[in-house]
């Protein structure tokens, strides 16, 4: 059964609440932000192992916070199945490790406003669907979006101007991972940020 949009807003808002990841990229040594974001990554997948474990009070309070917004996959009993939250601090831990700080901090943004406006958009102004489900709505707000990041940070950053024309690229080959999510088996808060990674560092090498 799918969540509420109102669930969905709750749980997209865990997305706008993390813009301290990319923040923490840019501010400190990558060397620091990496192992922040893994000491986080191994602490949530030992909490949410807690929680299948029906460990007491963690399990209270996990499933006080988060019980309400997690979808149906995850709520799956008899099986341990993580939440997206690891994947989140899997993609900040890579994208911070991997790229190169802003590159990293392009794509960690571009995944944590962009995925949010695709799901709220497509859920409350979708029309037209893929035979997946998702909406052509919800992956145009996707791509806007994370358009307007790369457009943010290639000034902030003073990138060179063929940077506008490859976050074009960039952009649209996200918004195909986010859209066929299911079909790659990969959670898109993990693919995203790793494929805009990938991509831009490509231009720059």
């Amino acid at each position: 059964m799918e969540i509420s949009y109102r669930q969905e807003v709750y749980r997209k808002l865990i997305h706008f609440s993390s813009l301290w990841m990319p923040l923490l990229i840019y501010m400190t040594p990558k060397m620091f932000s990496s192992a922040v974001f893994l000491i986080l990554l191994l602490g949530n997948v030992m909490i949410e192992y807690a929680t299948y474990r029906h460990w007491p009070y963690v399990t209270a309070l996990y499933n006080r916070f988060f019980g309400k917004m997690m979808r149906e996959k995850e709520r799956i009993q008899g099986k341990f199945r993580i939440s997206g939250s690891p994947y989140v601090l899997a993609g900040a831990f890579l994208s911070a490790f991997l790229f190169h700080r802003e590159i990293a901090v392009i794509a960690m943004t571009s995944m944590l406003l962009a995925d949010p406006a695709a799901a709220l958009v497509g859920r409350r102004f979708g029309r037209i669907h893929f035979k997946n489900g998702k909406s052509y709505e919800g992956t145009a707000a996707f791509f806007l979006t994370a358009y307007i990041v790369h457009l943010f940070f290639g000034i902030v950053f003073h990138l060179p101007g063929g940077f506008f024309a490859i976050a074009l690229i960039s952009c649209a080959v996200a918004a195909m991972v986010e859209l066929y999510e299911k079909t790659l088996k990969i959670d898109d808060n993990l693919s995203i940020p790793i494929c805009i990674g990938l991509i831009l560092s490509l231009y720059f090498i």
